[in-house]
Formats: C-alpha cells, sequence, structure tokens
C-alpha cells in the first residue's frame, strides 16, 4: 500500500506529462512509439498508476523535457557524485538485531 502523498505525486506528474504532451502537440500513440510500449501504457502513465515502471515515467518526461532534478546533465552528475560518497560511508548491509526471547516462566 503506498501513501497519499505518493498517489497524489504520480497523479501530479502524469497530468503534467499530458498537459506536457498536449502543449507540444504529440499524440498518446506518438509518445508510446518513442516510449517502445502502448498507448495503454501511456493512458495509465498520465492517469498516475503506480504499475507503471518508474523508469517508463521518468523517459516520458525526459522525452517531454519535463526536468525532473535537474535541467542540466552536470548537476544530475553533481548529485550521483554526491551520493556515492555518502554510500561509501554505509554499511553495506543493515541487520535488525534480534532480541533474545525470554521463555523461562
Amino acid at each position: 500500500m503506498i501513501s497519499q502523498y505518493t498517489k497524489n505525486a504520480l497523479k501530479t506528474l502524469g497530468k503534467l506529462i499530458q498537459v506536457t504532451r498536449q502543449e507540444r502537440a504529440f499524440s498518446q500513440a506518438e509518445l508510446a512509439e518513442r516510449l517502445n510500449v502502448t498507448r495503454q501504457t501511456v493512458i495509465a502513465i498520465e492517469k498516475g498508476d503506480r504499475t507503471v515502471s518508474i523508469g517508463t515515467v521518468f523517459e516520458a518526461a525526459y522525452l517531454l523535457a519535463i526536468p525532473l532534478f535537474s535541467e542540466d546533465d552536470q548537476s544530475l552528475s553533481k548529485w550521483q557524485t554526491i551520493l556515492s560518497g555518502f554510500s561509501a560511508l554505509l554499511p553495506k548491509k543493515t541487520h535488525h538485531k534480534k532480541q533474545k526471547v525470554s521463555d523461562d516462566f
């Protein structure tokens, strides 16, 4: 189950993709062809359907020149470098410590 916030974010991004597609005079079929998906998938993206792959949604935004993180590749590369530095500091795995249950009654 996903939060209401996430549902709203998906619907908002989907609507943004739909409006931008229409402004740029793309049909759903044309966008689907460029994404290499069906027209039904484009309809699902525009409705904010959570079952559509995030990569497909991001690619639709990219094809329509909708900035997601930044408007240039250098800024995105900078974030990737910063985050990889953080990742190097974190443990490779996380484990939940199991509490020993006392069953002595």
